[in-house]
């Protein structure tokens, strides 16, 4: 306790120096070049679109078929009329409808997700993701039945991005434990 009356935690000094480069002095400075009428381009946060590059089709096509899934049978329908009736149109192209794999990929997902899109899920992320990012952690590193130790899905714990995934980290590290263990066990 400290002289003032206040309990204080020791805390590595790392986390007091690290930089987080979404908010470090290259987006700073930009900033600083923008609000003088630059022009910058914002390549440091992983996002592609803002460099002009198009949203890949097949992801926008899969998630809106899982944030709408009636339409896959209408969208399967339109497809079965299109490769009997080529003719009817004319002014389509193939990739102007969405494909059967797009169309089974959809509902595989749907199929095994558990509440549907939107419900509250398991803090850690789908039980279906973690397990099919752990076969592809496996597949990277080389882990099969004779060589490695396979990833656990138990252990992977999936974010809405960097940024929460940084916040939940340093929680772990700053965080009191025995204030912790008291709110996990509720109480306050």
């Amino acid at each position: 306790m400290g002289s003032d009356g206040i309990s204080y935690i020791p805390v590595n000094q790392n986390i007091f120096e690290m930089e987080y480069a979404v908010r470090g002095p290259i987006p700073k400075r930009a900033a600083e070049l923008r609000k003088q009428g630059m022009e910058t381009i914002p390549c440091n946060i992983g996002n592609p679109q803002a460099l002009g590059q198009k949203p890949i089709t097949f992801f926008r096509q899969v998630l809106s078929l899982i944030e709408e899934p009636s339409r896959i049978g209408r969208e399967r329908k339109i497809n079965a009329f299109y490769k009997k009736n080529p003719g009817a149109f004319t002014d389509f192209e193939d990739r102007d409808f969405v494909s059967d794999y797009v169309l089974d990929y959809a509902e595989n997902i749907l199929s095994k997700m558990d509440a549907g899109i939107g419900a509250y899920t398991d803090s850690s992320g789908q039980a279906f993701i973690k397990e099919s990012v752990a076969r592809y952690i496996d597949r990277r590193d080389g882990v099969d039945s004779s060589r490695g130790k396979p990833a656990n899905p138990d252990h992977i714990f999936l974010t809405d991005g960097a940024s929460e995934a940084v916040r939940h980290v340093l929680e772990l590290l700053i965080t009191d434990e025995r204030r912790r263990a008291d709110e996990l066990a509720g109480h306050h």
